[in-house]
């Protein structure tokens, strides 16, 4: 009788210890995939990391082809090779859907230059895939770029 109690006992504290690991290892699994980055914050740091880039570039003596977004990345690539043996490269591992043109959503990046006021746009459309102009849930980045 004493050891069935005994036993009893022994097994309680067991499945309680069980039940407060399970707990503990629940909650940080969930305080984990709280912290994770949205893929609004992926797509944000990319865009900033790309502008620094973009204005690395700009400052590197690069021109800007008035054109799209893939043609502005040739051209960093470019200029890198070609002009700037040993400057370390544009970080672009940093920013691989910018640098393939799409946003964390799969929808194209919107990419706009004016030469005239050295400014470009790069924005995502957002979760809802609707271009809203920067507004809404669009992500924007406006680079001014320095006078070269």
């Amino acid at each position: 009788m004493n050891c069935t109690r005994i036993y009893n006992r022994v097994m309680q504290v067991i499945l309680t210890a069980s039940a407060f690991v399970f707990i503990g290892f629940c909650t940080l699994v969930l305080i984990e995939i709280h912290n994770r980055p949205g893929k609004e914050e992926e797509i944000d740091r990319e865009l900033r990391l790309f502008s620094m880039a973009l204005i690395a570039f700009v400052m590197d003596g690069g021109e800007i082809p008035n054109s799209n977004l893939t043609n502005v990345i040739d051209a960093m690539d470019d200029h890198l090779k070609n002009s700037i043996p040993n400057r370390p490269p544009y970080e672009c591992d940093e920013w691989p859907s910018v640098k393939k043109g799409v946003d964390r959503w799969g929808n194209a990046l919107i990419f706009s230059y004016s030469k005239k006021s050295k400014t470009v746009i790069v924005r995502s459309l957002g979760r809802n895939g609707r271009d809203e102009n920067g507004n809404g849930d669009d992500i924007q980045r406006i680079i001014h770029l320095p006078a070269g």
